[in-house]
């Protein structure tokens, strides 16, 4: 019933295997047929030397720090240092693995973080619940619940779905994991590096400008608030143009959910006003629109909007998919 068992290994075996002869001094060397088969050779030295130079064979340098557990967090090869996370920073990880489990805690305690794990994801739920952690890093290989339905168990509980979660998995699923509405993906194996330069951008991920959806159908506009509310953005509305503008003179967005076809002032018009001041000019903006554009009016909204999504034409996970990146893309370009 192992995730190994149902889905496959992770291939790390050779390399641990390698690793193991290269300390003594030794190698593995491998002759593979496509249709018949590979052949495995290890060459082991009948006298291991001391490590004195005397090797033919260099020492590789370590890929990971703990030999005794499946190397899928390595160890960081570069020198850039990492911020210190603010104090009291709870992390909670969910995975089934026992190794990779006790691995990430190890490796985020150290740098500073209080950790708890769970060994599967009814579990994790029941601590996050009681915890109410900054931040989740949830396996999605496991048995039972898989992390596709305890992701899913985060956004519909009100407790819960504020809470970031990193997925940290094998599988290559980021358009799945965000549509569903995860705050970052990790594939393994990731270095240590990587794993802590997403947390902290994750923990700095919660903005507290809202998003201002600018939308004069009330229908429309209620059920984007309502949704966006549900995912845990503070949110502002405006009916047209105008009220757009005194809303963003008011508070600052992090983005703008933009309708064209509105009375007194259409999209078109705002987008042109609202870029012609410096202090949002990096806004980003999305337009949700049903009207059918024209060369001209692509021309228009090229240099002002991130994206063009037609109404009716995207899901409601490809639509908060789509606002999670550009926000995130906005953050990163303002960071850097």
């Amino acid at each position: 019933t192992s995730t190994t068992r149902k889905y496959g290994g992770t291939g790390l075996g050779l390399v641990l295997s390698r690793h193991f002869c290269r300390m003594m001094g030794g190698d593995i060397a491998v002759n593979s047929t496509a249709g018949e088969g590979s052949t495995f050779t290890v060459f082991i030295p009948t006298k291991v030397m001391p490590q004195t130079g005397e090797h033919t064979q260099p020492e590789p340098p370590p890929v990971w720090r703990d030999l005794g557990h499946m190397p899928l967090l390595a160890e960081a090869t570069d020198n850039s240092e990492t911020l210190l996370p603010p104090s009291r920073t709870r992390l909670l990880v969910i995975d089934d693995d026992t190794a990779i489990r006790e691995l990430l805690c190890r490796q985020l305690a150290k740098e500073g973080f209080e950790i708890f794990s769970a060994h599967c994801g009814s579990k994790g739920l029941e601590m996050a619940r009681d915890l109410q952690p900054d931040a989740v890093l949830l396996d999605i290989l496991m048995p039972g619940a898989d992390g596709w339905v305890i992701l899913g168990h985060f956004k519909k509980d009100e407790r819960l779905r504020n809470i970031p979660v990193i997925l940290v998995s094998m599988l290559d699923e980021r358009h799945t994991g965000f549509a569903l509405g995860a705050s970052e993906y990790i594939t393994k194996p990731v270095e240590k590096s990587q794993l802590l330069a997403v947390i902290q951008r994750v923990l700095q991920q919660n903005p507290a400008a809202p998003i201002l959806v600018v939308e004069d159908d009330a229908d429309l506009r209620s059920m984007v608030l309502r949704i966006l509310s549900k995912e845990g953005w503070p949110t502002t509305a405006a009916c047209n143009g105008k009220e757009a503008l005194q809303a963003i003179h008011q508070t600052a967005p992090s983005l703008v959910l933009l309708d064209l076809m509105m009375p007194e002032m259409d999209g078109f018009e705002f987008l042109a006003e609202m870029r012609l001041h410096a202090q949002w000019q990096d806004i980003p903006v999305i337009v949700l629109t049903a009207m059918e554009l024209n060369a001209e009016d692509r021309q228009r909204l090229s240099t002002g909007a991130q994206q063009i999504l037609r109404k009716g034409a995207n899901s409601t996970p490809d639509l908060l998919a789509t606002i999670r990146k550009t926000i995130r893309n906005y953050k990163l370009a303002a960071d850097t």
